[in-house]
């Protein structure tokens, strides 16, 4: 009796938590609903404009707003209290206009508006575009990031962008409408390891960002600190001989932007196939650092990038 009284609780229990989830996720959903129907309706700059100050006005009362200003205080160690203030809120304002630039993105990537969005070939692009086998296209949070999907159009059906499910499936129909609209074929990253392999080996570009916090990674030096990394996606491309091509997105002035495709990285260190990723991990993480450093304001950095604890030698 006992034991079924205490499992009526916990079901009772589970089904109260389920059931704030629920609303919460309801909640969520018609807030971002509202949002980008209402930008929707706008022209792009307004929507942009409109998104900067809702960063600005919402972002630092949320509870990400400490991870935001830990991310920065160890990526700027030499900021003082009013640059590092400067900088998070140049951060709030990049994001409420990636928010609000969401539903001009399938625009911008198909061509619509194109004179928006400066496509540069730093010496990547043709590895991307001709490379016989597949290519691991590395992006990082920056800009609006979303709009480097106008790559496709020069990439054309061998470009796959990979993707994570949101945890809100309310917010998650929101994202698989949107995607429908986009001249890209997305891959869930579920089983991350299965779904890499399959489209390199299949010949394709993937696209992945790779610049925020993996649980589970290996430790990596990222602004001097050893940081959870992930190095499973570069030892595959390793491993499958797919160049590894660095894109970077940055927002030029309001709803402009370049995507510059930079040259493959290339590993000069010998050793097994672990070694040789945690070396191009390292390449990898001095490149998103030059990137975060010549636009600091516009790295979207709301999750926790950095231990509280720095732990390994982050080499």
């Amino acid at each position: 009796m006992a034991h079924s009284l205490l499992f009526g609780r916990l079901v009772r229990r589970w089904r109260g938590l389920a059931a704030v989830d629920r609303t919460v996720w309801s909640i969520e959903a018609g807030l971002l609903r509202a949002v980008h129907g209402l930008a929707a309706g706008l022209p792009l700059d307004a929507a942009s404009a409109l998104g900067a100050r809702l960063g600005r006005a919402v972002g630092p009362r949320l509870h990400k707003q400490r991870h935001a200003r830990a991310n920065y205080a160890r990526a700027f160690p030499e900021a003082d209290g009013e640059r590092l203030a400067a900088l998070v809120e140049a951060m709030w304002a990049n994001a409420g206009r990636v928010l609000a630039e969401f539903p001009h993105v399938p625009a911008l990537a198909t061509g619509r508006l194109a004179d928006r969005v400066e496509i540069v070939d730093a010496g990547g692009l043709s590895v991307a575009r001709d490379h016989p086998g597949g290519v691991l296209m590395v992006g990082a949070h920056l800009g609006n990031w979303y709009v480097s999907l106008a790559l496709a159009r020069l990439l054309g059906e061998r470009h796959v962008a990979v993707f994570r499910e949101q945890t809100n499936p309310y917010v998650e129909r929101l994202f698989a409408a949107w995607r429908r609209r986009l001249p890209v074929r997305f891959a869930a990253v579920g089983g991350a390891g299965t779904v890499l392999a399959r489209e390199l080996r299949a010949g394709r570009r993937v696209g992945i960002l790779l610049d925020q916090r993996y649980d589970g990674g290996e430790p990596v030096s990222f602004f001097g600190t050893p940081a959870p990394t992930a190095t499973p996606p570069l030892r595959l491309a390793l491993r499958l001989g797919a160049p590894v091509v660095p894109v970077e997105t940055r927002r030029l002035k309001g709803a402009r932007f370049r995507v510059v495709v930079h040259p493959p990285l290339a590993v000069t260190e010998v050793g097994p196939p672990a070694v040789r990723a945690r070396a191009l991990a390292r390449l990898l993480n001095r490149t998103f650092e030059d990137w975060i450093r010549a636009a600091p304001g516009q790295w979207f950095c709301l999750k926790r990038r950095f231990p509280e604890t720095a732990k390994g030698d982050g080499r």
